[in-house]
């Protein structure tokens, strides 16, 4: 049996550290508008440029032109869900290493362990933090450790931490 995915948290003490430097090329994937808003929104602030798309189709095509060098996928869309999304990205050698943050309702620990299985850098559930999304964001385009959870505590302990980060996956804590 795996460990618990949710020991292994992203958390930095000052997340805005983490997204002082380099500009990114960020595609933004959910079936909501206001959700695409908000993304467009915070990540612009921070000087990025913000690709977005409504479905799984449109984010295929999205990330076959544009070439982002990180992905926020949500997981329940209509047409295409985020699952088969990352599969189709992980299948195709242009974008096979385009790190994907799963942003999503779907909390369920063995949600998590799925998504970080198929490959994804980062899994953060709704409702999400912005401050935690940039941070995520920008570990994930840098491919950057460590990050250890600071009095967060396990979803499934009843704590609060909502990110799971990819490496490490049933790994000593």
């Amino acid at each position: 049996m795996l460990a618990c995915p949710c020991r292994f948290l992203v958390g930095l003490e000052n997340p805005k550290a983490a997204i002082v430097g380099r500009k990114l090329r960020v595609l933004a994937v959910d079936d909501d508008p206001v959700i695409l808003e908000l993304y467009r929104v915070n990540l612009e602030l921070e000087g990025h440029a913000v690709f977005t798309a409504a479905s799984g189709q449109e984010a295929l095509e999205v990330a076959g032109r544009e070439r982002p060098d990180v992905v926020i996928l949500d997981i329940m869309m209509p047409d295409m869900d985020g699952w088969e999304v990352l599969e189709r990205m992980r299948g195709d050698r242009e974008l096979r290493k385009v790190p994907v943050v799963f942003v999503t309702a779907r909390a369920h620990p063995s949600d998590v362990r799925r998504g970080l299985e198929m490959g994804a850098a980062a899994y953060l559930t709704k409702p999400f933090d912005p401050e935690e999304l940039l941070e995520v964001v920008a570990r994930a385009a840098e491919g950057a450790g460590g990050g250890r959870p600071r009095g967060r505590g396990c979803p499934e302990e009843g704590g609060g931490s909502r990110a799971a980060k990819g490496e490490g996956l049933g790994g000593s804590p």
